[in-house]
């Protein structure tokens, strides 16, 4: 919450004047078996649930999923790896060497701002081999990030949706919720957007089998139907698009129908926006379209996020490396492949560093957002952070209270010299 540099750890010890001996035990403190990761988790979502600023759609949670690439420059740090940067910016390079992180976040908010606070964050690319290490079965990115929400969702006290991009429509992430969904008592339903070229179809029935064999065709017996694009819907039913009016006054034209994906049944809806033809898909086929399409519209807000934790909290700033681990260069594939018996725990141990300090920095910009919606009902933008023009009046937002916060930081330990963080800051202080 106090960062102000990419330091790491050394960050800490400037801005609250301990004793540079404590170093040693700052490190140790993310690789302490005192605490899980996932109850800590599980504490922080209930937390969460609880606050009247977490918000509600036909009385259900809002998760958001997405990936981020952190570039990173440690030759002796696990998991680097060479990623393709997608950034539509000519400033930056092609391919950048560094972490790949999936995160899960919940939606809070008050009135029209909205925000999501992250929930889980880890390493989903470079260190599959891991998964080998503890026998454990590996999965592809986008499947692991849909089941780690189903998690989250089940340790949860109410019904989610989990809100995706249109890379993360994966069959056996889809198959896991359905399955989940037919037995549990608290459902998820996922909302994504679909990719142009998506198709449906599915397995025969055994009936449709023997028609078919009736009218003996050449060649193997079909097993699925034909398939069908959904992007075709555009031209074949577009009499029967209907015209919707939304608040902000722009009209939409909207089609559902309900087709099978790999055997699963999905609710398709088409969507014209002036020009864009968008496809959007729901688990929840009861689900309205007009719903579909303003649920998948708060998912932006996870990429906000994404910035906060990069820029204002410095969430990403960790400099954790194994010293005996192989040198990266542009020739590596796998580092982790041809590993030592030896070296796989201080890996697995500094894996567990990096997942537990961008998680704890991710509570940190969690609980910024929450004093910076409540600050939003008390002062005004102009009244604690100086701008030269303000676009929302009536909203403080999380850069501003972190400045906010940064000032006045000292003066509550001053107001304050009893409490529990009071102490902790003198007995290690080299002052």
């Amino acid at each position: 919450m106090l960062l102000t540099d990419d330091s790491g750890i050394t960050s800490f010890i400037r801005i609250l004047f301990l004793d540079p001996k404590t170093y040693d035990n700052l490190l140790k403190f993310f690789n302490a078996q005192s605490y899980s990761l996932n109850k800590i988790t599980s504490q922080w979502l209930s937390i969460i649930e609880s606050s009247p600023q977490a918000l509600l759609f036909e009385n259900r949670g809002i998760l958001i999923g997405d990936h981020t690439k952190v570039a990173k420059e440690g030759r002796r740090m696990p998991a680097v790896k060479a990623h393709h940067q997608e950034s539509e910016d000519l400033g930056k390079p092609a391919t950048i060497y560094g972490h790949h992180f999936g995160m899960v976040g919940i939606l809070i908010g008050r009135g029209k701002q909205n925000l999501c606070t992250p929930l889980q964050l880890r390493i989903h690319e470079g260190a599959e081999q891991i998964s080998f290490w503890k026998n454990r079965i590996p999965m592809g990115r986008n499947e692991r990030l849909i089941r780690e929400g189903l998690q989250i969702s089940s340790s949860s006290s109410r019904d989610n949706y989990l809100l995706l991009d249109r890379d993360f429509m994966n069959k056996n992430g889809i198959r896991a919720i359905l399955e989940h969904n037919a037995s549990a008592c608290n459902k998820l339903d996922l909302v994504g957007r679909c990719k142009s070229n998506v198709t449906c179809r599915r397995k025969l029935t055994q009936t449709e089998k023997e028609i078919l064999k009736k009218e003996k065709r050449p060649g193997r017996p079909r097993e699925y139907t034909k398939p069908v694009k959904p992007f075709t819907w555009f031209d074949e039913f577009k009499d029967e698009f209907k015209s919707i009016q939304l608040s902000d006054g722009c009209v939409i034209k909207l089609f559902s129908r309900i087709e099978y994906w790999h055997g699963m049944k999905l609710k398709f809806v088409l969507e014209v926006d002036q020009n864009r033809k968008l496809i959007y898909y729901s688990t929840d086929l009861n689900l309205r379209a007009l719903k579909v399409v303003q649920l998948y519209k708060m998912r932006f807000n996870i990429e906000i996020t994404f910035f906060g934790l990069k820029h204002i909290v410095h969430g990403f700033s960790y400099h954790f490396w194994v010293k005996d681990f192989q040198k990266l260069t542009k020739f590596s594939k796998d580092r982790l492949e041809n590993v030592s018996d030896s070296l796989k725990p201080k890996i697995i141990k500094c894996i567990e560093r990096i997942e537990r300090s961008v998680n704890f920095a991710g509570i940190a910009l969690g609980v910024i957002q929450f004093m910076a919606l409540r600050a939003g009902l008390e002062f005004s933008p102009k009244e604690i952070h100086y701008q030269r023009t303000y676009r929302h009046e009536d909203r403080v937002s999380v850069e501003q209270f972190q400045h906010l916060f940064g000032g006045i930081f000292a003066v509550l330990l001053a107001q304050n010299p009893d409490s529990v963080i009071n102490k902790i800051i003198r007995q290690f202080s080299k002052v």
